[in-house]
This record gives C-alpha cells, structure tokens and sequence, in this order.
C-alpha cells in the first residue's frame, strides 16, 4: 500500500479562442493619429458602449481560458472589455498587450485571459535577416507562453496571435511573414512543444484549396521532409458551411495548431 500514486486529477479543461472584432475602437479620436483610425472609430459613446458590451455579452457566455483579439485599438479597450465581463458576468480576465507598429490603420492585437500567463512578447527580425528580403516584419503580432503542473507534470503553450498584410496584391509579401512566423516557431515545433498560431492570417485561399507555396501552405507544411504538416490547419475540421469568417465568405481567418 502506498507504493503507487495516487491517480491525478482531472485536468481543468482549457479553452482557446480567437476573434476578429473588426475595428474594436472607442470613440476618442484624441489617442489616433492616421485619418483612417480615426474614420473607424466608434461614432459616439453609446455606439463604443453597444458594441463593447455586445462583445463582452459572448465571451462571458463562452468562459473562454484565453481569447486572442485582432483589431483591438488599444490596451485601454482590452481594460474596459476586461471590467464589463468582470461586472456582468463576475468572470476575472487579465489582458495582454504590446504597441505594434501599424500606423496606418492603428490595428493591434491581444489577448485577454483567466491565468497561467508566462510571459508575452513581441519579436523582431535580425539585420541579415532583414537584408536578406526572406522575411518581412509583422506590425501586429503577439507571442504569449502559458503554464501548468508543476516538476514533470508541467505542461505549456506558445500561442502566436498575428494579423497578417491583407490583399491580393500583398500575397508576397504575406508570404515573406509566413517564412517569418515559421522561423519563430520552428525551434519550438522541433522540440515537440505545444503551438498555435492563430488570428487573421488574411489567407489567400480557403482550407480545402491551400497551396503548398502559398501563405497557409507555408506555416503548416514540413519544409524539412518536403510532406506532411507541422501545423495542423483547425478549419478542415469545421462543417464547410461554418468555415467562412467574414461577411464576404471568405476564411480570413484560422487557427493552426502543432501535432503535439
């Protein structure tokens, strides 16, 4: 008697999501800058208010571990998302959040979460990286690593929330960020780690017609043996009439996930 464990507890089931608002701003023009931020900001108090309370009205619903945002203004809107699910829903989310670079439409990304955050970070190319026209930067992007257990129990999760150059016209150059995101990641992926890269990718083709070479095609094939997947594309699993993710119809939007 006592010479085997005890059997561990169920693990607290994890949920991860990942959401587009599409021009989450609020209605003070004073913190933008560009014409077009300022342009797509709320129209008034009461619009900033439907619309972040509507937000808060789903996520609150969901419960979700962590959710990771596209289209976020600002730290100060994760804030108040964060407080309105606190006071209707009595559910404590922290945020995460670092200034990208995009000064033309001052679109950012985030996250907002239960607990168990690590550490977040944003990353950067080396110069002969950047000379070499490989890879080119993501003026939105967003690594955070999460934690569990404890000694050989401990189980963790690099989640890399990014919004890609959107347009045909910048399929190239979408590309070159997709080279970038795997040479992040590849390390990781390479000691089987636990990793998702999600958010809107701006995907040039829907799931079922990805290219090898192509910006999708690229994150998730294994450049190494040439076949199989490194990333696991989560749209093929969905019903083919739930995988549109903007009004137009199109899968802008996904979650990759690695074999692990």
């Amino acid at each position: 008697p006592g010479s085997r464990a005890d059997p561990p507890e169920e693990a607290e089931r994890i949920v991860i999501g990942s959401w587009n608002l599409e021009w989450f701003f609020d209605a003070n023009q004073a913190d933008n800058q560009s014409p077009l931020a300022k342009q797509q900001s709320a129209p008034s108090q009461q619009d900033w208010t439907w619309k972040r309370d509507a937000v808060a009205d789903v996520i609150g619903t969901i419960a979700p571990t962590i959710m990771a945002l596209q289209e976020v203004e600002n730290r100060e809107v994760l804030v108040e998302l964060t407080r309105q699910i606190k006071q209707k829903y009595g559910l404590s989310y922290r945020y995460a959040f670092i200034n990208g670079y995009d000064s033309y439409t001052e679109q950012d990304v985030g996250y907002i979460f239960r607990a168990d955050l690590v550490r977040f970070s944003r990353q950067e190319q080396t110069r002969e990286m950047y000379n070499s026209k490989t890879y080119f930067n993501l003026s939105k992007h967003l690594f955070a690593r999460f934690q569990w257990g404890k000694g050989e129990n401990t189980e963790s999760l690099t989640l890399v929330n990014v919004h890609l150059r959107a347009g045909e016209k910048a399929q190239p150059l979408r590309e070159r960020q997709c080279r970038l995101i795997r040479h992040w990641v590849d390390p990781l992926l390479a000691r089987g780690e636990n990793v998702v890269v999600l958010g809107d990718l701006n995907a040039s083709h829907d799931c079922e017609q990805t290219q090898v070479d192509g910006d999708i095609g690229i994150l998730c094939q294994d450049k190494l043996a040439g076949t199989g997947k490194v990333l696991l594309d989560l749209h093929m699993r969905l019903d083919p009439d739930q995988r549109a993710t903007h009004l137009i119809g199109r899968q802008f939007d996904r979650i990759l996930v690695s074999q692990s």
